[in-house]
């Protein structure tokens, strides 16, 4: 499990359809996802899930996405 955060205000519209499509292609997984909104924090939150023996690859998968792309290392990346 893993999560994503959205500060408030970023539109996020089409980021779930989007990481799944990417993990479905390089994995071959499907996923879970429990979306949820923070008040106290601010923003919408993005839990993950994926089979736990690929949860490693994935994570790490998903880190090097964010290495690579400054927006959606700051949740800015809402495609």
């Amino acid at each position: 499990i893993f999560r994503f955060h959205f500060p408030e205000g970023i539109d996020n519209s089409g980021f779930v359809g989007w990481l799944a499509s990417r993990l479905k292609l390089e994995f071959g997984t499907g996923v879970f996802v429990t979306c949820g909104q923070n008040s106290g924090d601010g923003g919408i939150f993005d839990y993950w899930g994926v089979p736990e023996m690929l949860g490693d690859v994935v994570i790490a998968y998903v880190r090097k996405l964010c290495a690579n792309d400054p927006d959606l290392a700051q949740g800015r990346r809402g495609q």
